[in-house]
C-alpha cells in the first residue's frame, strides 16, 4: 500500500513498530490482533509508559529538592560550618553540567534505558547513604553518588521519551518536565513539616525519598520487555527515511532531521554502524547554529531562574511574607502552566512565537521587579517571571527529541544541561557579587536583566520548524 494512503494512526503505529521493533517481529497471530485502546488512542502499554516518564522526572527532583528544608537541622546536628552546607548544596548543580556528557556517551555504549536505570539505582543508593550514622562523610559521599545519578540519567530519559512515544514526543515530554516541577514542589513542601516528624528526624526523610526512586527502578525494568530502546546501537541518517510528524500536529511537513522513520527502515545495524553510531563525535553538533541557539537560550532561564530563587526574597519588600508570596508566584505558576502545555494540542515546541512569548514575559517580570520596588507589583513581577521561565523550560526540553536523530538526542541534551548548570552555578554568585559591590539587594537583578535579555535575543533566532537547519553540518 502506498505510503500516502495510509491514515494518520497507520503512519504512528508503524513508526512506533520500526521504533520498538520488537512487536514487529510477534508472530503472525499476534499481529493481527488489534491492541486495545482507550478513548484517546492510547495503549495501556502507552499509559504505563507516560506514568513512567512521569515518575522517572520526579525522582530526578525530588531527593534534591527534599534537602534544602531540612539543611539548618542537619548543619546544627553533624556541627557543620556554614561553608560546608553551602558545598554540600552545591555539589549536585556543579555534577549535574560534568556529568552530562558523560551520561550521553553511556547511552550510546551500553543504551539509554540503562543508563535510566543506573541513574535511578543510583539516586536511591545516594539518597540511603546520606542517612548512614557519621559526621559529614555519609552525607557527602550520599550526596555525590545521587547527584552522578541524575546528572547521567538526564540526558538518557529524553532518547527513551523518543523511542516510546515517536508520534507523541511533546506530551511525553511535557509530562516528564510535569514530573520534574512536581517532585521539586512535593518534597520542598511536606519534608520538614510532615515526613521528619513522623520518621523521627532529618536521617529518616533520606530513607523516605530514597523509596520512590527504588520502586520506580523496577517498574522500569520490567516495562523494557517489548518496548523500544534506542540501545547502543542505531542506524546512520543515510539509512533511514525520515518520514511523519507527530500524531497531534499530523498535516504538518517533517522537518530535517527529526525522529520519525518509516517502518521500512532496517532495524538491525552492521558492525561497521555500531562503531560508527558509538563513536560519533559530540562537539560537531556546536557548529549547528540551532545548537547554540538552544544553549544560550537554556542559560539564560537557568541563570535568572536561579540566581531570581536565590536573591528575590533578600530584595523583596514586605518581609518574609511578601518574600514568600513572591516565591509562590515565581515558582508555584509552574505546574499548572506545564499542565496546560500537556493537555494542548497544538505544536509548541518547534514554534519561535512559543519561545518568543515566553521570554518577553520573563524580561517583563525581570524589568517589573527593578522599576516598580511596591508590595503590589512584586507578586505579578514573579508571576510573570515564573510563567516565562516554566513554559520556556518545558519546551527547551521537549526539543532534542523533536528535532535529532535517535544518536543525536542524548548528546543534544546533554549539551544544553551542560551550559544550563553552568548557568545555575554562577547566577548566583554573579548576583551576590553585584550585592557586595553595591551595597544593594536589588542590585542582584541587573545581571538577571542581561540574562533575560539574552534569552530574548536567542529566542527571536530561532528558525522556524519549517527553516530548520541540520544539527550535524556536512
Amino acid at each position: 500500500m502506498p505510503e500516502s494512503s495510509l491514515s494518520s494512526a497507520d503512519r504512528v503505529e508503524a513508526i512506533q513498530q520500526a521504533a520498538g521493533g520488537r512487536e514487529a517481529q510477534a508472530s503472525p497471530e499476534a499481529q493481527l490482533q488489534p491492541r486495545r485502546k482507550d478513548r484517546t488512542g492510547r495503549t495501556g502499554k502507552d499509559w504505563l509508559g507516560l506514568v513512567l516518564v512521569f515518575w522517572v522526572g520526579f525522582n530526578l527532583r525530588a531527593v534534591l529538592l527534599a534537602f534544602p528544608p531540612i539543611l539548618e537541622g542537619v548543619r546544627i546536628s553533624l556541627h557543620m560550618s556554614y561553608s560546608e552546607a553551602g558545598l554540600v548544596s552545591s555539589i549536585p548543580l556543579l555534577l549535574f553540567g560534568l556529568g552530562a556528557l558523560p551520561g550521553a556517551w553511556l547511552c550510546r555504549r551500553i543504551g539509554a534505558h540503562g543508563v535510566v536505570a543506573i541513574g535511578l539505582a543510583l539516586i536511591a543508593a545516594g539518597s540511603a547513604a546520606r542517612a548512614l550514622p557519621g559526621r559529614i562523610t555519609p552525607l557527602f559521599v550520599g550526596t555525590i553518588l545521587f547527584a552522578a545519578g541524575i546528572a547521567i540519567a538526564q540526558p538518557g530519559l529524553p532518547s527513551m521519551v523518543q523511542a516510546w512515544f515517536p508520534g507523541n514526543v511533546q506530551q511525553a515530554s511535557t509530562i516528564g518536565a510535569l514530573g520534574l516541577m512536581g517532585g521539586e514542589m512535593i518534597s520542598a513542601s511536606v519534608t520538614a513539616p510532615f515526613i521528619a516528624p513522623l520518621v523521627g528526624g532529618w536521617r529518616g526523610t533520606f530513607l523516605v525519598w530514597a523509596l520512590p526512586a527504588a520502586i520506580c527502578l523496577a517498574f522500569w525494568w520490567v516495562a523494557r520487555d517489548g518496548r523500544g530502546d534506542p540501545g547502543p546501537v542505531q542506524q546512520t541518517a543515510s539509512q533511514k527515511q525520515p518520514v511523519t510528524q507527530d500524531s497531534s500536529h499530523a498535516g504538518h511537513s517533517q522537518p530535517q532531521g527529526s525522529r520519525a522513520y518509516t517502518a521500512s527502515s532496517d532495524a538491525t545495524d552492521t558492525s561497521a554502524t555500531r562503531r560508527a553510531a558509538m563513536h560519533r563525535p559530540v562537539l560537531p553538533l556546536l557548529r549547528s547554529p540551532l545548537v547554540l541557539w538552544l544553549m544560550a537560550l537554556f542559560s539564560g532561564q537557568s541563570f535568572v531562574y536561579y540566581a531570581a530563587n536565590s536573591w528575590l526574597p533578600a530584595s523583596a519588600h514586605g518581609g518574609i511574607p511578601g518574600a514568600s508570596l513572591d516565591l509562590f508566584a515565581l515558582n508555584g505558576i509552574a505546574v499548572p502552566i506545564t499542565i496546560t502545555l500537556v493537555l494542548t494540542r497544538r505544536h509548541f515546541v518547534r514554534s519561535r512565537t512559543f519561545y518568543v512569548m515566553g521570554c518577553l514575559a520573563t524580561a517583563l517580570g525581570v524589568v517589573g521587579w527593578l522599576l516598580l520596588p511596591y508590595l503590589w507589583a512584586e507578586p505579578v513581577a514573579a508571576l510573570l517571571m515564573g510563567t516565562g521561565i516554566a513554559s520556556t523550560f518545558t519546551g527547551l526540553l521537549a526539543y532534542p527529541p523533536s528535532v535529532a536523530e535517535p544518536d543525536d538526542v542524548a548528546p543534544l541534551s546533554a549539551l544544553i544541561w551542560t551550559v544550563a548548570y553552568a548557568a545555575s552555578f554562577t547566577g548566583p554568585l554573579l548576583s551576590g557579587a553585584i550585592i557586595q559591590l553595591t551595597h544593594n539587594t536589588r542590585a542582584a537583578f541587573f545581571p538577571i536583566a542581561v540574562a533575560a535579555a539574552i534569552m530574548v535575543i536567542a529566542s527571536l533566532a530561532i528558525p522556524h520548524k519549517a527553516d530548520l537547519p541540520k544539527l550535524r553540518q556536512a
